[in-house]
């Protein structure tokens, strides 16, 4: 399948991260954003009050600042269904926090960006 301008831009921003960082690319380069997912930690952080707020970073995408944290959460779920996985299938990809999960964020990842998503500060602060 041919890549659209997307996935060749994401592409890139991986490469360049994996060239500048090695080994810790994934961590770098996606940082918080697999705590997002199902399974993760940011979800159950958050109180139920805190979830139904709006997001009011102004350095946050229009997408983004136009829902509340339990809205971003439940279309990060979406995006790992979208992209093929079930939540069973990435709490055990985190286990290993290695290659393999982050390749896994990947697609779920171009799917949030698709989404109109920001990498900084929506998907990864």
């Amino acid at each position: 399948m041919e890549q659209d301008s997307l996935e060749i831009e994401i592409g890139g921003e991986i490469e360049r991260a994996k060239g500048k960082y090695g080994d810790e690319w994934g961590y770098k380069f996606f940082n918080n954003f697999g705590g997002n997912l199902p399974g993760g930690y940011r979800p159950q952080s958050y109180s139920p009050d805190m979830l139904d707020r709006r997001e009011t970073n102004l350095q946050a995408s229009e997408r983004r600042r136009g829902q509340t944290t339990r809205e971003f959460f439940g279309e990060c779920a979406s995006a790992v269904t979208e992209a093929g996985f079930t939540p069973d299938e990435i709490k055990e990809a985190r286990g290993s926090m290695g290659d393999p999960f982050f390749e896994m964020l990947i697609p779920i990842y171009t799917i949030m960006r698709r989404r109109g998503y920001n990498h900084y500060p929506d998907l990864t602060s």
